[in-house]
């Protein structure tokens, strides 16, 4: 929210392209993307025509979306990186993938420059950055796998502040000040953060202050992590576009769907290729995921998998990479079928 009137807001009205009274509609401006158009709003909802102020002061991604699809991506990025002096914007950048194939970066398009998703992110949140700022209520922090400094008393004082949104595989790495929430009551406020952090963020001052923390599970623009054995993660399934959950029918029964359950990921011993899931969840520790068709629970013949048990044996998965960070689970049986 902080970047939209950075780097769009400023030089589009600089260009008179807009003013603080320019009518654009607030609605999704691309349905190629998805079915339902793109951007979406926060809230999912949409108000038609509507003033660039009203935009700015309820952050609404698809105003922010025009404002660059008019000025043009480059401006925005030029203003940002040689105006204001953010070094960390990639110009292009190209990086190789583990299945050998090669992948371009850049900061230049109308995403990263409207909704603030950079290739490395915006890195320091300075000294006080949002302190005494009352009417914050919503933060998000979209720094996937980069690193991250925020200085002392960032949101001091911000007492409004509701929700804290983090995108990160790896926090451990950031520098976090002294006093960042200086004056918050957190208590009732909600942490979300990526699959396999959860642990982190739990055992660590000041974010173990949040009333409220959950594990995402959506992630922002479909970024997942490697296959890591010594991290806990959930299992995204990506053509249904959901988790691997614990079951509503039948208590610990595997299904595809809400809330997700915590897994680690563990190679078997002398059979390479071959793993075995454990459940992270309270109250289901070290038992596995296996797969029947011998369940009265659910019905003679009927294919499910449950989490139970602790014989690895009989819970042996195959595990092959089919594009970057993206993996099957198939079983050993004469069916070898797939999670």
């Amino acid at each position: 929210t902080k970047f939209k009137s950075v780097e769009e807001i400023r030089p589009a009205i600089e260009a008179g392209l807009i003013t603080p009274i320019t009518v654009i509609d607030d609605v999704p401006k691309d349905f190629t993307l998805r079915e339902n158009g793109w951007p979406k709003n926060e809230n999912n909802s949409y108000s038609g025509k509507t003033t660039v102020m009203r935009g700015i002061a309820q952050s609404l991604n698809t105003i922010a979306v025009d404002i660059v699809m008019r000025l043009g991506p480059e401006k925005s990025y030029d203003f940002a990186h040689n105006r204001l002096g953010i070094s960390t914007l990639v110009d292009s950048r190209t990086v190789t993938k583990k299945n050998g194939e090669t992948e371009i970066q850049t900061d230049i398009a109308i995403s990263p420059m409207a909704l603030g998703g950079l290739t490395d992110g915006v890195r320091v949140i300075g000294v006080e950055a949002f302190a005494g700022c009352t009417s914050l209520e919503l933060m998000d922090l979209y720094c996937v796998g980069g690193w991250l400094s925020i200085g002392d008393r960032a949101f001091a004082e911000c007492t409004k502040l509701k929700t804290f949104n983090t995108a990160t595989t790896n926090p451990e790495t950031w520098e976090v000040g002294d006093s960042i929430f200086e004056g918050v009551d957190l208590s009732a406020a909600t942490l979300n953060v990526l699959q396999g952090t959860r642990d982190f963020f739990v055992a660590t001052a000041p974010w173990n202050r949040f009333g409220n923390l959950y594990v995402s599970r959506i992630q922002p623009d479909d970024v997942f992590i490697p296959l890591n054995t010594e991290r806990v993660v959930c299992l995204y399934n990506v053509g249904t576009k959901a988790y691997l959950q614990k079951g509503e029918a039948y208590e610990t029964q595997a299904v595809v769907g809400g809330e997700p359950l915590r897994y680690y990921v563990k190679p078997m011993p002398n059979k390479e290729g071959l793993y075995y899931l454990t459940t992270a969840e309270p109250g289901y520790s070290h038992q596995v995921l296996f797969r029947t068709m011998q369940d009265g629970q659910v019905g003679e013949g009927v294919k499910a998998c449950f989490v139970d048990g602790t014989d690895v044996n009989k819970a042996l998965w195959m595990v092959d990479s089919v594009a970057e960070n993206v993996y099957t689970l198939q079983t050993l049986n004469k069916d070898k079928d797939f999670v």
